[in-house]
């Protein structure tokens, strides 16, 4: 994926980023219906490891849903990739940000 542009304002950080053609991660569950374990291994995989890298920087997603992944083409063996832009991300685990209530 292709990061081709930064913004920032007082409230969001924006990620201007390459269009990604395969659907969204959250269809392409629910089409299939069943995933092996070795499938949804390797679905997971590259979200995971995403986070891993974020959290390395100091950075923490706040709002990590299966319906913010896309995938990278239509096919079948594809990795996921971030979808969103205007996602709350706090540099700080103790920020006051992240001490704010959640809706269940």
């Amino acid at each position: 994926m292709k990061l081709y542009e930064i913004f920032e304002d007082e409230e969001y950080i924006y990620l201007v980023l390459e269009y990604m053609t395969g659907g969204k991660l959250f269809d392409r569950i629910v089409e299939k219906e069943h995933y092996s374990e070795k499938e949804a291994a390797d679905t997971i995989r590259p979200i995971v490891d995403g986070i891993k890298y974020c959290h390395a920087l100091g950075i923490v997603h706040r709002d990590i849903k299966v319906m913010h992944f896309v995938l990278r083409c239509r096919s079948r063996r594809t990795c996921c990739t971030a979808r969103r832009t205007r996602t709350p991300l706090s540099r700080s685990p103790t920020s006051a940000s992240l001490v704010s209530r959640t809706r269940t």
